[in-house]
């Protein structure tokens, strides 16, 4: 018979050159055959666990992170895991959940943040400030080495993954603490993805307050990730330019459509699905139900069933069926709606009680429910 070792490094091999090859089903049926051959291996796992996430399984990829957790010994791996469950947690909008990760996370990297809310500002504040100092003068960007250089690129990743968790419940003080502390891990490790990223997320974020200046942060991400020619970077930067563009009104959904299709391949399914939310709501709004309908119907192609429930897609396509007359289909899946924690919190009561609003107005009921959820 063959070797089991031998079988098992060549799936393990065979599996994230399909992951690298932007093969997720593929990635899947390799790592699964390597997870049946190895005992509860943190390697296996981890691979595995990105080959879900890919491939849209999202339930699925949490389970085995988690479970991969146990097999490892350094604490900046187990941050790095943890780091990927926490967005995984807010593709699937499941906020509380990520944010308790995110807490995990942080203690996992030895840096847990200040309980007291006073304390939380005036240290950002503090790293705000050396940051400055460091964009202005050039002393300290990118001299990180080591283990240092590695914690310092997690805490700015776990940053702004933690920062994302908060916009998703319309949390913006978080929302813009966790971005400003981001910076200064991020000057520090220098040019690279992580600095790519955390720019850009400044950008957006001064943009979003009005700051004229946020183009210049925009810029250096641009800058940097064409310097490093990464698929996966540029579609994420050009996703999200395109997006800023809509917000502003310089772009329509037919926009972030051909936009979106362009860089489907290098997206990761959360960010697709998103878009997907995006050009929906705005179908919805201009009184194209059937189209509105028809992405909720892409969406369930890129999520499973189980993971689609929570998010704010599966809202789309409850309010496109109703007013396509899909009353009944849409009541009941309301309701479940109702049910599920994971639009317990601000973001997601607010998407569904705009959901139970607009199905009422197709039901022409502006009685007790419609008057219930304008209440609310």
């Amino acid at each position: 018979g063959r070797d089991p070792h031998r079988l098992l490094e060549a799936c393990v091999a065979a599996g994230k050159l399909a992951l690298a090859d932007q093969a997720p089903s593929e990635a899947v049926g390799f790592l699964e055959q390597a997870a049946a051959l190895a005992s509860p291996d943190a390697t296996v796992g981890q691979a595995l666990g990105a080959a879900y996430q890919l491939a849209g399984r999202l339930d699925d990829a949490v389970r085995t992170f988690e479970a991969a957790l146990p097999c490892v010994a350094d604490p900046l791996d187990r941050a790095d895991i943890l780091i990927q469950v926490v967005r995984l947690h807010e593709t699937r909008y499941d906020i509380a959940a990520a944010q308790e990760t995110a807490v995990r996370a942080f203690a996992e990297l030895g840096r847990p943040l200040p309980s007291n809310p006073v304390l939380l500002a005036v240290t950002t504040l503090g790293m705000l400030a050396v940051s400055a100092i460091i964009e202005r003068t050039g002393i300290g960007f990118g001299t990180a080495t080591g283990t240092d250089r590695r914690r310092l690129q997690l805490e700015a990743d776990l940053c702004a993954v933690a920062g994302h968790a908060a916009a998703l419940n319309l949390d913006w003080p978080t929302l813009g603490m966790m971005t400003l502390r981001a910076v200064y891990p991020a000057n520090r490790v220098g040019s690279g993805p992580v600095f790519c990223r955390i720019q850009f997320g400044k950008g957006v974020a001064l943009h979003g307050i009005g700051f004229r200046n946020y183009k210049r942060s925009l810029g250096l991400a641009w800058a940097e990730a064409e310097k490093l020619n990464d698929p996966g970077m540029i579609a994420y930067l050009a996703w999200f330019t395109v997006i800023l563009k809509y917000l502003d009104g310089t772009a329509d959904d037919h926009t972030v459509a051909a936009d979106l299709a362009r860089h489907e391949r290098h997206l990761d399914p959360g960010l697709y699905a998103n878009a997907l939310v995006l050009i929906g709501e705005s179908l919805l709004l201009r009184g194209h139900a059937r189209e509105a309908h028809a992405v909720y119907e892409e969406g369930q192609a890129r999520l499973t069933a189980a993971d689609l429930s929570a998010h704010s897609l599966a809202l789309v396509g409850i309010a496109a069926g109703a007013a396509l007359g899909r009353m009944s289909e849409a009541d009941a899946r309301l309701r479940t709606a109702h049910e599920n924690p994971g639009f317990a919190v601000l973001g997601g009561k607010v998407d569904l009680l705009t959901c139970a609003a607009r199905v009422a107005v197709e039901q022409r009921d502006t009685g007790r429910d419609f008057e219930q959820a304008a209440a609310d």
